[in-house]
């Protein structure tokens, strides 16, 4: 979990490397390094004690003969290094969406993670859990 606090302070010191130098390559290893993410940490102060999660949604096709789909979000915990995060152990499920069709309102599924992720966040009168 000290990924973040590693990284934050490696981006930080490749980028002030870059401007007194005024040349370089930028190495891009992860959603860390880039100047987006950065200029995010800098407007709402991310510091290494936070934490950070990805969202993904995608759909499969679970048998090789039917048409129907279904789709799957994970939640993935940026806080640890790449060669962690992945592992089957530390992706956790978040929602299942049965097919056959593809969702119209993807919302209507979301709300429930994110409406626990903002419980998260408040509780104890605002100083739960910062994501």
């Amino acid at each position: 979990m000290h990924y973040l606090d590693q990284k934050l302070k490696q981006v930080a010191e490749m980028f002030d490397n870059l401007q007194a130098e005024d040349s370089g390559n930028v190495i891009y290893d992860d959603i860390f390094s880039g100047s987006e993410f950065q200029e995010l940490a800098e407007r709402i102060k991310i510091t290494g004690d936070d934490t950070i999660v990805s969202l993904s949604l995608d759909g499969a096709q679970l048998y090789q003969n039917k048409k129907s789909d279904t789709w799957i979000l994970i939640w993935i915990l940026d806080n640890l290094s790449p060669h962690q995060r992945y592992q089957k152990q530390c992706v956790l499920p978040g929602t299942i969406i049965p097919g056959p069709n593809k969702p119209k309102i993807i919302d209507s599924y979301l709300y429930h993670g994110l409406h626990h992720l903002s419980a998260l966040q408040c509780e104890n009168n605002g100083a739960g859990l910062r994501m």
